[in-house]
């Protein structure tokens, strides 16, 4: 077993151990590079005693400007073909074939077979399935026959779209890690913990409108009840403090009531505002045109006056329109409270009929059983 030049790997033919099948013997055919002592690569021979080297282990001593390492003779090279063909043409074993792969093929074949950097356009997949090569998304090392693996379902950086919206593209771990947090389609547990997932543009909606978990005031909290339930729990809440609820919006009626008294008092106040203003108006319109016929200096301070009446009078017209708007929106909610009213009655109505059928249907059963126990 020979190993292969380690000087510019990247540039050579075999940067690594070769297992001949059969290795010729050193009289017939030297494989190896009296530098390097690797198998030689692409071998240029001497001018001066005949011997050959790697090409870029003796273009390296002419670059030095030294003499042959053998003969210590000033030489120049030249390709050593026949050698080449000789040495390529040698039998050897898949560097992997330690682990698992069984070919044999001729030196010159050797890196078709491992394809470790197969090109972009190259069929990746064709090679040697032990050797490792590039991830086309992350450039880990992988073996070949799982590389097909690795690239669709392992690599982080593999392409992915998200399985949510279907429009965001990316790598695998950016939509997860990244996307995912923001992505308006995915679902997100509800924030109440009662085992719905919604999408998170939902969520918002879900809490305040169908969540059974969310706490909610009563609905009539308007009214003075300060009870706060889930939203399963409401209804029951409703239905046993319908007496409750109603001597609450008695009083919240009595209330309005007399805030819409005192509103019409005040309107009454500024409807009588308005008419000493008017009437103020036209005093001042006569005594302007006295003045102005007397003093013509006096007519401007009169105008001021004049102004600042009717600006008086646009707020107190204003403020009059305010206490109808205020008055009609108090009659507005004491009309629906008085619907809410005929509504918790006819509920109420509705099960104390269905309480008092259930206990009809008991009675009944109750005579049936004294008769049987009679007839025995």
């Amino acid at each position: 077993m020979a190993t292969g030049c380690d000087q510019d790997a990247a540039k050579r033919l075999f940067s690594f151990e070769l297992e001949f099948v059969k290795r010729p013997p050193d009289d017939i055919i030297d494989v190896n590079c009296p530098i390097c002592l690797s198998v030689l690569c692409e071998p240029h021979q001497v001018t001066c005693c005949g011997h050959s080297y790697c090409r870029l282990c003796i273009e390296r001593v002419q670059l030095e400007k030294k003499p042959c390492p053998l003969c210590s003779q000033t030489f120049t090279v030249f390709p050593d073909k026949r050698l080449k063909r000789s040495l390529y043409g040698l039998k050897v074993q898949c560097r992997h074939n330690e682990e698992g792969c069984q070919w044999t093929g001729e030196l010159r074949e050797l890196n078709k077979h491992l394809n470790e950097k197969p090109k972009p356009g190259e069929q990746q997949l064709v090679g040697c399935e032990f050797a490792r090569i590039e991830c086309r998304h992350c450039s880990e090392l992988h073996q070949r026959h799982c590389i097909a693996v690795h690239q669709i379902k392992e690599c982080p950086h593999r392409p992915f779209n998200c399985e949510y919206c279907g429009n965001y593209k990316a790598g695998f771990e950016d939509v997860t890690t990244k996307h995912w947090l923001v992505c308006g389609f995915r679902p997100v547990p509800c924030r109440n913990e009662c085992g719905v997932s919604p999408e998170r543009q939902n969520l918002e909606h879900h809490v305040s409108k169908d969540c059974p978990l969310t706490v909610l005031s009563c609905d009539f909290h308007y009214a003075g009840c300060e009870v706060q339930l889930p939203r399963k729990g409401m209804p029951a809440h409703l239905a046993q403090n319908v007496v409750f609820h109603m001597s609450l919006m008695a009083v919240q009626n009595q209330k309005k009531a007399e805030e819409n008294t005192e509103l019409k008092v005040e309107l009454a106040k500024s409807k009588n505002r308005e008419i000493v203003l008017e009437e103020s108006i036209r005093n001042s319109d006569a005594r302007i045109s006295d003045m102005a016929r007397q003093n013509q200096w006096r007519f401007v301070s009169e105008d001021e006056e004049i102004t600042k009446l009717k600006v008086e009078l646009a707020e107190s017209r204003q403020r009059e329109i305010e206490l109808r708007r205020e008055l009609t929106e108090n009659a507005k909610t004491t009309d629906d409270s008085m619907s809410r009213m005929a509504r918790l009655n006819e509920t109420k109505f509705a099960m104390e009929e269905r309480e008092m059928k259930k206990l009809k249907d008991e009675l009944a059963e109750r005579k049936q059983e004294i008769v049987k126990l009679k007839d025995e």
